[in-house]
């Protein structure tokens, strides 16, 4: 989709995210965020609100930690760390002082935590263990 593209959507009015995930045994979680939105290039600054589902990040350490993140690519270090996490964790992503969620990550074997922090994660899902699947939605309400 792109993210001008989404910009341009969820600035037509108030928007929701919703995060599906599945991992390899069969386990399913989802997390909804309310406030979602993104601002103009060259940042596409994410804003959320705290989650609310099953993937627990009703405590800041979910995708909400990265709240008010930019949107880091391996050419266009755009977080607050001195390194790159886009670099360091294998794909571009909203970063602060990188994430506990990544899930635009590598294609690791789902079920292994071979790939850490650069695979694709939830972590207060299912730690470091790799996803089968996940998938992002958002609406507007």
């Amino acid at each position: 989709m792109g993210l001008d593209n989404l910009q341009e959507l969820v600035a037509q009015g108030p928007s929701e995210l919703r995060i599906d995930v599945s991992a390899l045994g069969g386990s399913e979680g989802y997390e909804i965020f309310q406030d979602f939105s993104i601002s103009p290039g060259p940042g596409y600054t994410l804003n959320i609100a705290l989650g609310t589902g099953t993937l627990g990040d009703s405590t800041a350490d979910g995708l909400s930690f990265n709240n008010n993140g930019n949107f880091s690519t391996f050419d266009r270090d755009m977080d607050l760390t001195s390194s790159s996490c886009a670099s360091n964790n294998k794909g571009a992503w909203w970063y602060t002082s990188c994430m506990y969620v990544h899930l635009n990550g590598q294609y690791c074997t789902p079920g292994t935590t071979s790939c850490g922090y650069s695979g694709i994660i939830y972590e207060k899902f299912l730690g470091l263990e790799s996803l089968l699947t996940s998938r992002m939605m958002f609406r507007r309400v």
